[in-house]
């Protein structure tokens, strides 16, 4: 134990606040993706990553059934702090 260790109820409090933050900014950022056109590279016929490195979730519904590693073209409609989701026209498989 170090000499001068802060008490845990302050070490405890001083984490939370920094995760607020982060969880802020993270928001903040994943949300000015909404409304962007987005490609997504498929890891299966619902989930991928963007070129941005985010994952994205495929609306259901939205466009043709794609294969494992298509390429799909869509518009983020909504964010959260894991992720985005995207819907895809038909016309937007690639």
């Amino acid at each position: 134990s170090l000499p001068d260790r802060l008490p845990e109820p302050l070490i405890e409090q001083r984490h939370a606040r920094l995760l607020e933050k982060a969880e802020t900014r993270t928001r903040a950022h994943s949300q000015a993706w909404i409304g962007r056109k987005v490609e997504v590279l498929l890891e299966d016929a619902s989930h991928g990553r963007t070129a941005h490195h985010f994952k994205a979730r495929i609306e259901p519904g939205s466009g043709p059934a794609p294969s494992i590693g298509d390429v799909v073209t869509g518009v983020v409609t909504a964010a959260t702090l894991t992720g985005l989701k995207v819907r895809v026209a038909p016309e937007n498989l690639t």
